[in-house]
């Protein structure tokens, strides 16, 4: 079997002179055996190619490369281990939210870093997906094994982001995929209120308000602690300390009906936590929803009051001395 071509000719059919280390789409036709090539089309394709050290002017001939380690220009500043793909209308890497590019650089130099090209595709956290068996032994590369979470409060809306976690079969290496925004809600602004649970204000985008939504119209009436072997009731809930920037996931307790999670990880003001309870629909009828944070030094325990201003997905915010907290699913 004859070894493969690479550097690869390519011919550039884009209109435009393509520039050094820059990510380019095959067409699939040839000319003179060389492939003609063209600015991306497509947000995270990654049967791209990638430039060589030289301009290519428009209409003229050049090489490229498949190799998986490559220079390759990028918008932006990726850290070390995320993921980033091609994006339609641009000769560089953008953080796309994949794309099978694994950056292998602390910081770009000239626009430039080093990346690693994986050519696979996800599988599901379970790892019973299928996905691309790129070195042919059986087994898919790579599955997505979690997420990193972030809430943010600007301009009156509340953000939720999430950031992939994958692990590559076989190395137990782990990379780390684009932030992806998850839900985000027009609620209030900014500044908090501790007379009301949360931020102040009115509403905000997509008519959504700061006015507690009530249990009943949440998960039915008269229903006290949803469970998640209910219809659009999670597992697992996201406490964000906003002000501290710390976060934390509690699992469901089929025992107590409760969300819980313990303090391991978290400092500074947080620091002594042995254990934390979020309860929804408390109280007889089922209105209230709570988290609740218990120290070493019980004089520091707190209970503080949520108030929902979503249901899906689910969004709580409250007020307690370490600032503002949001809980989401």
């Amino acid at each position: 079997m004859p070894a493969p071509r690479d550097p690869v000719p390519v011919l550039n059919v884009s209109g435009e002179d393509i520039p050094s280390h820059a990510v380019v789409e095959p067409t699939g036709e040839r000319v003179d055996g060389a492939m003609c090539v063209r600015k991306p089309t497509r947000n995270g394709f990654r049967g791209v190619w990638v430039n060589g050290d030289g301009v290519i002017p428009a209409g003229k001939a050049g090489q490229a490369t498949r190799h998986p380690g490559v220079v390759v220009l990028v918008d932006g500043s990726p850290e070390l281990g995320e993921e980033w793909g091609a994006r339609a209308g641009s000769w560089k890497l953008h953080d796309v939210g994949g794309g099978g590019f694994i950056i292998n650089d602390d910081a770009p130099y000239d626009g430039r870093v080093n990346a690693i090209r994986y050519g696979v595709r996800d599988v599901d956290p379970s790892g019973s997906g299928s996905g691309t068996d790129s070195d042919g032994d059986g087994t898919a590369d790579r599955r997505l094994v979690g997420y990193n979470y972030d809430v943010s409060c600007s301009g009156g809306v509340l953000t939720k982001t999430r950031q992939p976690i994958y692990q590559f079969l076989g190395s137990g290496l782990s990379s780390y995929g684009g932030w992806q925004t998850v839900g985000a809600i027009g609620c209030c602004e900014c500044d908090s209120d501790p007379a009301d649970g949360g931020p102040t204000g009115g509403g905000g985008g997509g008519g959504t308000s700061l006015d507690n939504v009530p249990c009943d119209d949440c998960f039915g009436v008269g229903k006290a602690h949803p469970s998640p072997s209910e219809p659009d009731v999670p597992a697992d809930l996201t406490v964000t300390w906003t002000d501290l920037s710390q976060s934390k996931v509690f699992e469901h307790d089929d025992g107590t009906y409760d969300w819980q999670a313990d303090g391991s990880g978290l400092t500074g003001a947080l620091g002594g936590l042995i254990n934390m309870t979020v309860t929804l629909c408390t109280g007889s009828p089922p209105t209230g929803y709570q988290l609740t944070m218990n120290y070493t030094d019980n004089t520091k325990d707190a209970t503080i009051d949520l108030t929902m201003i979503s249901c899906d997905p689910i969004m709580l915010v409250g007020e307690g001395a370490q600032g503002r907290v949001v809980v989401t699913e």
